[in-house]
């Protein structure tokens, strides 16, 4: 036991412990070589299942994350009920404020607006405590629209069916005849080349609120000849009147516009023709 080997190996021996317990290179070799071969060893045991089950967990959220985020701004940047409604998937939901809703509301023909919702009832809900927050559901019928009060209790809901939003949608705005044939539009005709010549040296923010609904003069139907502006009503917009000079008679399309925005191209109109 006392022989010089021994010895030798007991010193080589109480050596390598002590380094182990200073350094750990032992752990540090054998993390090492495993992380060399991992991609060959075989996935199994509770420790990959936990790690899998939480990659699958992230993705999944992930997923719910990005789809929440792409409600989110197809309904910010929604110009009618009709874009809210196509945004929103169903089983998805998503929050819009107040002003949004209202701006929608206000952009409809008046006789859809009033057969949605009347507008005391929007008076009621938007001027007061009565409502918070407003909240889109995208549904396989079409889009439910939740009016909450500030303890998250349902005030009034709103189911718009995918034939509500087709009708809401639809071009019922438009008048057979020409634009002289409207007492209210007397006076205030212009060329049509003149008024776009004219709302293009306006400002982007302004021009982008000088017609709502641009999209339902889209559709090719004819020539432009003149444009009418009628007077400002108490809400705030202005009805547009586009003559269109149609293969047999002439027809008007309406559409609205806000009231600083058509006051300003109409400022500019009156300095054109000083």
């Amino acid at each position: 036991m006392l022989s010089p080997l021994h010895g030798i190996m007991f010193i080589f021996l109480a050596i390598t412990l002590v380094s182990e317990f200073q350094t750990n290179w032992c752990e540090y070799l054998v993390g090492k070589y495993l992380a060399s071969i991992n991609e060959k060893r075989p996935e199994i045991g509770s420790v990959w299942e936990t790690g899998d089950r939480t990659d699958t967990a992230r993705s999944y959220l992930k997923t719910i994350t990005d789809s929440r985020k792409d409600a989110t701004r197809y309904a910010r940047e929604a110009s009618s009920f009709i874009q809210l409604a196509s945004g929103i998937l169903p089983g998805q939901w998503t929050h819009i404020t107040k002003a949004h809703f209202k701006q929608l509301y206000l952009a409809l023909p008046e006789p859809a607006a009033v057969a949605m919702m009347p507008p005391l009832e929007l008076v009621w809900l938007f001027n007061g405590d009565t409502v918070d927050k407003v909240f889109c559901e995208g549904k396989a019928h079409g889009l439910d629209i939740y009016f909450l009060a500030p303890e998250n209790r349902v005030v009034t809901q709103l189911t718009l069916t995918r034939t509500t939003l087709s009708e809401l949608d639809q071009d019922n705005t438009v008048f057979n005849g020409s634009l002289k044939d409207i007492p209210d539009f007397q006076g205030r005709i212009i060329p049509s080349d003149k008024f776009f010549k004219t709302a293009l040296t306006l400002a982007p923010d302004t021009l982008s609120e000088l017609i709502i609904r641009p999209e339902t003069l889209m559709p090719d139907r004819g020539i432009f000849s003149r444009v009418g502006i009628w007077p400002a009503d108490p809400m705030g917009y202005v009805k547009l009147g586009f003559e269109v000079r149609g293969p047999e008679e002439d027809f008007v399309i309406f559409a609205k516009g806000r009231q600083w925005a058509v006051q300003k191209l109409t400022r500019r109109l009156q300095k054109s023709v000083q």
